[in-house]
C-alpha cells in the first residue's frame, strides 16, 4: 500500500511537471531534467527494492579528484571532464540521476549506516572516473588514500576580490533554497525526497564546516569564511606537485597539463582542444536551479489549487447529500 502512495504522488507530479515548466522560460532546464530523472528512479526504486545501478562490467577508478567545493565551476568541469573522454561524478549526475545513490549518501552521512568505503564501491561500479562537487568532494582525503596516482583538482571561485561572499550569495540563492520547496506538498509526499531534503541540510552545513548539523538558516559569514578556510586546507593536505587550484576562466591549457597523463584518450582529446582552441565549457548551473525551483513552486501551487477544487466538490457532494436527506425525512 505504502509503495502505490509513492506512486501515486510521483505520478501526480510527473503529470503537473510539464504545466509548470510552461511557467518557465526554458521548458526543461538541466536541473529539471536532473529531478526528472530522480523521479523515474525512485519509481523504479520502489519496484526493484533500492538496487544500486551499474555502469560498467568492471569497477572503474578514479582519475581525476575535484576537491572544490559546489558554485566553483563544478558543472562546467563535469561538461569539461566529459568533453576529454571521463565520466565524472557530481550532485547532478551521481546522486539525482544514478538508481540507488540518494538512498545510499543518505544512509552514509544522515543515517550512519555505511562507509565512505561503501560509497566509493558504488561510485566505482556506476562507471565514474572522475569526482566534483559536494557532497563527495569532501572526502577527497579517502580518495586520496584510495588512488593515489589521481591528480587532484582544487576548483575556486573567478572572482578575484571578496570570492567568499559572491560564493555564500551564490549558495543562497540557488541550492540552499531545496530544503522548504522540498518540505510542502506534493514533494513532501514522496519518500526520497524527505530523504534528499535530509541530505542537503547536512551538506550545506558541511559547506559552512558545520559537521552533523540540520540547520535550515546558516551565517553568511559564517559560509563566506569557511570558502577561505577549505581553501587553505585542501591546499596544506595536497602535494603542491599533485594539486592544480583551478578557476574556469584558465581553459584547458593548465588542466590537460595537470591531467593528460592519466589515459591515453585524456591525452588525445586534451590535445584536440587545445590545437582547435575550443571554448572552455561554461555553465550557468545557478540560472538552471533557480528556473527548476520556480517550477517546482509552480507544481506547488498547482497541487493546492487541485486540493481546493477537490475540497469545493466533496463540500458541495456533501451539502447535496444532507439537503436529500432533509427532503427525506420531511416527506
Amino acid at each position: 500500500m505504502k509503495q502505490v502512495y509513492q506512486l501515486s504522488a510521483l505520478g501526480f507530479i510527473v503529470i503537473a511537471a510539464p504545466v509548470a515548466y510552461l511557467c518557465s522560460d526554458n521548458l526543461v532546464p538541466p536541473t529539471g531534467r536532473a529531478l526528472l530523472h530522480f523521479f523515474a528512479n525512485q519509481a523504479q526504486s520502489l519496484v526493484r527494492n533500492g538496487d544500486l545501478q551499474r555502469g560498467h562490467s568492471e569497477p572503474q577508478s578514479l582519475l581525476v579528484i575535484n576537491a572544490g567545493n559546489g558554485r566553483t565551476g563544478t558543472a562546467s568541469f563535469v561538461k569539461a571532464m566529459e568533453r576529454l573522454g571521463l565520466k565524472s561524478y557530481h550532485m547532478k549526475e551521481g546522486i539525482f540521476e544514478t538508481s540507488g545513490h540518494m538512498d545510499l549518501w543518505s544512509k552514509f552521512l544522515v543515517d550512519k549506516l555505511v562507509t565512505f568505503d561503501e560509497v566509493m564501491d558504488a561510485i566505482a561500479n556506476a562507471g565514474f572516473n572522475a569526482s566534483a562537487d559536494a557532497p563527495v568532494n569532501f572526502f577527497y582525503k579517502e580518495q586520496m588514500q584510495r588512488y593515489p596516482n589521481a591528480p587532484v583538482i582544487l576548483s575556486i571561485r573567478s572572482e578575484a576580490e571578496n570570492a567568499g561572499e559572491a560564493w555564500q550569495r551564490s549558495l543562497r540563492e540557488s541550492v540552499f533554497r531545496f530544503p522548504p520547496i522540498m518540505s510542502s506538498i506534493p514533494f513532501s509526499w514522496i519518500q526520497g525526497l524527505k530523504r534528499f531534503r535530509e541530505l542537503t541540510l547536512v551538506v550545506h552545513n558541511m559547506m559552512a564546516g558545520i559537521a552533523n548539523g540540520t540547520k535550515e538558516e546558516i551565517d553568511p559569514t559564517m559560509l563566506a569564511n569557511y570558502y577561505y578556510e577549505w581553501i587553505d586546507e585542501v591546499q596544506q593536505t595536497v602535494p603542491s606537485e599533485k594539486l592544480l587550484v583551478f578557476k574556469a576562466e584558465d581553459g584547458w591549457k593548465p588542466l590537460c597539463q595537470h591531467i593528460s597523463h592519466v589515459s591515453p584518450i585524456v591525452a588525445e582529446n586534451c590535445r584536440e582542444v587545445i590545437a582547435t582552441g575550443e571554448a572552455y565549457p561554461r555553465v550557468n548551473d545557478r540560472e538552471s536551479v533557480q528556473r527548476t525551483q520556480f517550477a517546482m513552486r509552480c507544481v506547488i501551487l498547482l497541487t493546492y489549487a487541485s486540493l481546493a477544487g477537490l475540497s469545493a466538490i466533496v463540500g458541495l457532494l456533501v451539502l447535496r447529500m444532507l439537503r436529500y436527506a432533509v427532503k427525506v425525512k420531511c416527506a
